[in-house]
């Protein structure tokens, strides 16, 4: 089994769950790498899977690189980046279709491929969506000529504030602005979904059209969707959610979760 279905098949009552989501996180990077190739022949940081270099604005590390769907398919990556929104490193996957390859220089004056943005649910990591449904949607995103980005679902690291439960810390930033000390700092992940992250998309991968863009994602992330697109409906081409959580702050453990991260 993929190592993101391993946590599902747990007992639901178990201790040091973040130790056991931290581990398998490294096995589904290691997972996920195993096969890459890297699409940049310059100095590289590892032999094979991971490359940083200073774009027009941002530096980025490449992660991985992954060809889907064969040699003419399209590629997804992984990407590591300074966020100024979360004040830490952040990394999210992407989908891009093999029609940006076959038009890199029209890529380079105009934007030809709108974007998916697909927010996952409590737990979650840059992997799950990858692990879990890739092939399927990967292949249909292909067919239908779309990019899409899979984010984090909050921001990690040492400097992070985190507590060892499933509704709050690392794994569930519930898309929001927290306002609450000590999840201010860093827990930002509203502004790095709607700000950050589509004008990098812009900047660094000029083949996207980021004012085409949609949004979607299951649990935690349809709630993200739902709250972030009809927050500003002019923003966002379609939302649309897969077993949302509508109603977080009427559920004792909505209510702790918002309460840590936000007044009143």
């Amino acid at each position: 089994r993929p190592p993101c279905l391993y946590y599902m098949l747990l007992p639901s009552r178990i201790t040091s769950r973040k130790n056991i989501r931290h581990k398998l996180y490294k096995k589904a990077t290691a997972l996920l790498s195993h096969q890459s190739e890297s699409i940049i022949t310059k100095t590289h940081t590892h032999p094979r899977h991971t490359h940083t270099y200073l774009s027009s604005s941002f530096i980025m590390t490449i992660l991985s690189t992954t060809r889907v769907g064969g040699e003419k398919g399209g590629k997804y990556l992984r990407v590591k980046h300074e966020s100024s929104s979360t004040k830490t490193e952040m990394t999210f996957g992407l989908f891009l279709p093999s029609v940006l390859d076959r038009s890199a220089e029209a890529a380079e004056s105009a934007k030809v491929v709108p974007v998916l943005f697909w927010l996952s649910g409590l737990t979650c990591d840059d992997t799950n969506f990858a692990i879990t449904a890739g092939s399927r949607a990967f292949d249909m995103a292909e067919k239908q000529n779309i990019a899409i980005v899979m984010p984090d679902t909050s921001p990690r690291g040492d400097d992070v504030p985190n507590v060892d439960s499933w509704y709050l810390g690392f794994g569930a930033g519930f898309y929001l602005n927290a306002t609450k000390l000590p999840y201010a700092t860093h827990y930002h992940m509203l502004s790095y979904i709607t700000l950050e992250l589509p004008t990098y998309l812009s900047t660094n991968f000029p083949g996207i059209d980021t004012s085409l863009k949609s949004i979607t994602g299951h649990s935690m992330g349809g709630h993200g969707a739902l709250t972030i697109a009809f927050r500003d409906p002019p923003s966002w081409t379609s939302v649309s959610a897969f077993a949302p959580i509508c109603h977080p702050t009427r559920c004792p453990w909505g209510e702790k979760a918002f309460g840590a991260y936000l007044d009143g």
